[in-house]
């Protein structure tokens, strides 16, 4: 049986949360827009090294520039493997 003279339930008090540092200045604070800035670097890299002119260049999105990358080292490595002695 319950007292009558005491509280029925009784709140937890919650544990403060530490703050978080803030990033510097200029620095990213999402690891996925992090993430997706080091990508879209990483491809502009790539659509640099491509034997076209910058307006073609300019023109093409993602999944192209890498399907142009992979048919170009394909072809590089079937090349250099079939004609060394």
């Amino acid at each position: 049986m319950l007292s009558t003279g005491g509280q029925y339930v009784v709140k937890k008090r919650k544990k403060p949360v530490p703050e978080r540092p803030q990033p510097p200045e200029g620095a990213k604070s999402n690891p996925s827009k992090r993430h997706r800035d080091h990508l879209n670097q990483e491809l502009s890299k790539l659509s640099s090294l491509l034997p076209f002119p910058e307006d073609v260049r300019a023109g093409l999105d993602k999944l192209s520039v890498l399907r142009l990358i992979v048919g170009y080292l394909k072809v590089k490595s079937y090349f250099t493997g079939r004609w060394q002695l």
